[in-house]
């Protein structure tokens, strides 16, 4: 490969196994591939803010390099992002976490601490909650939750992490597992009613999703429940 970064050349062979790049998202990348017609090369962008709230530092390009973990959930998040719903971007979120930790790995250090905000104040952080569980069927994101709080997107990240303990995303995640457990209960509910209500997109999708997160399929849960 030949690129120029930031007006900076650089040359770089490619070798199977090392297909890899990744770049801030802030940087200026010019220049050419030149490989064989079935050899796969991926690029992935990292949007420096989202590394900083993560308490790493993230500006300069990782270029020519492989990690089969990293390849193996880049695959499961092309194939989400296909038929993206409201949990893609947790998925995005855990293979962002997963690269910056290696790159904290590669560089030889640790992330750095993560600057204390304060958190959200509480009646802000009772308004976005009420807000999520009027309707979990919903579409959820960063801006429309920092909308409910009054504040804006990145200081909602912060904020919201360290009042709960994890990020809005899979405070969302984990709010409509809980629910759909409780709709599991209920006899008259199909799986699908349930999915749809718990704002998963389809039945198949919320099984898998609640396996993975209980150990049981819904129908076992159910099973189980009702004895």
């Amino acid at each position: 490969m030949h690129l120029e970064l930031d007006g900076r050349r650089i040359h770089s062979g490619i070798k199977q196994g090392t297909n890899l790049a990744l770049f801030p998202a802030s940087i200026s990348v010019e220049g050419e591939f030149d490989v064989a017609p079935n050899f796969d090369y991926t690029v992935v962008f990292l949007d420096p803010i989202v590394a900083s709230d993560a308490g790493c530092h993230f500006n300069r390009p990782l270029i020519a390099f492989g990690n089969e973990d990293l390849q193996r959930g880049l695959s499961v998040l092309c194939r989400e992002a296909r038929n993206a719903d409201s949990l893609y971007g947790l998925f995005a979120e855990g293979w962002a976490m997963q690269a910056l930790a290696l790159l904290a790995r590669v560089d030889g250090s640790q992330p750095a601490t993560i600057r204390q905000c304060g958190g959200l104040a509480p009646g802000s952080l009772r308004r976005v909650i009420d807000y999520i569980e009027a309707d979990l069927s919903r579409p959820f994101t960063i801006k429309g939750l920092a909308q409910v709080a009054g504040v804006s997107p990145r200081h909602f990240m912060r904020a919201f992490r360290e009042s709960a303990g994890q990020t809005p995303l899979r405070f969302v995640y984990g709010l409509r597992l809980e629910r759909a457990k409780e709709f599991l209960l209920d006899p008259r509910r199909t799986a699908t009613e349930v999915a749809l209500d718990c704002g998963f997109s389809h039945a198949q999708h919320f099984s898998t999703a609640f396996k993975k997160a209980t150990g049981v399929t819904p129908s076992d849960f159910r099973r189980a429940a009702t004895r």
